[in-house]
């Protein structure tokens, strides 16, 4: 194996690299990139998640891959949010074993050897409104951040992203199985806050419902 490719991947820290990080390697050594490349494919060193984004297999990877932080990576913008986020924050019970995330381009559903992500199409106005910043310490020689929306913000997406026109919070927690006691203690600001701003009359008609039965 291309001793140069080598010593690079035993000193990054991430799970997974991207083509422009090889560029930068092999600067001016253009074949030399592809060979080295193509090799390390061959050997299921450099596995393939979509075009130019590669997970590093063994023995190079150091860290186990956050489906979050690589929802990320393989198609933006976008942020965790919908299930996922909900599994997150502790609303809905059920463990989500496809990463949902909404993007601002054109909805995608993307098969990676390291699991299934989803991606629904928003409004981008506003995009990133009521989407906090994270970052996780599981692993602490190697923090994972990512994108996630407040739980609110997940609710206003599956609104919009699945044309849901709940009546009422008991229709949403039957729906997504989300414990009313956990709406009732919920930040309401938050939740003022989205149904004033977000681009959708269907998501500020809803949670303004929401917001009376809450208040």
């Amino acid at each position: 194996m291309d001793k140069k490719l080598e010593t690079f991947l035993y000193e990054w820290s991430k799970p997974y690299v991207q083509d422009e990080d090889l560029a930068v390697l092999f600067l001016g050594e253009e074949q030399r990139r592809y060979d080295a490349m193509k090799q390390a494919k061959k050997r299921q060193i450099l596995l393939p998640i979509r075009r130019g984004l590669y997970h590093i297999g063994k023995p190079f990877s150091k860290a186990s891959c956050e489906p979050f932080e690589l929802a990320q990576a393989i198609y933006g913008p976008s942020y965790i949010s919908l299930e996922s986020a909900l599994s997150f924050h502790g609303w809905i019970p059920e463990a989500v074993y496809v990463t949902t995330s909404v993007c601002s381009k054109r909805s995608k559903e993307v098969e990676t050897p390291l699991g299934l992500f989803r991606y629904s199409h928003t409004p981008t106005s506003h995009f990133f409104l009521n989407v906090e910043r994270i970052v996780s310490e599981q692993d602490k020689n190697n923090p994972s951040i990512f994108l996630v929306a407040e739980p609110w913000k997940a609710i206003a997406d599956a609104i919009y992203c699945y044309k849901r026109g709940w009546s009422s919070i008991f229709d949403l927690a039957r729906d997504f199985r989300v414990e009313i006691e956990t709406m009732k203690q919920s930040d309401h600001k938050s939740l003022f806050h989205i149904a004033e701003y977000y681009e959708s009359d269907r998501v500020q008609k809803t949670l303004g419902i929401f917001l009376k039965e809450l208040m």
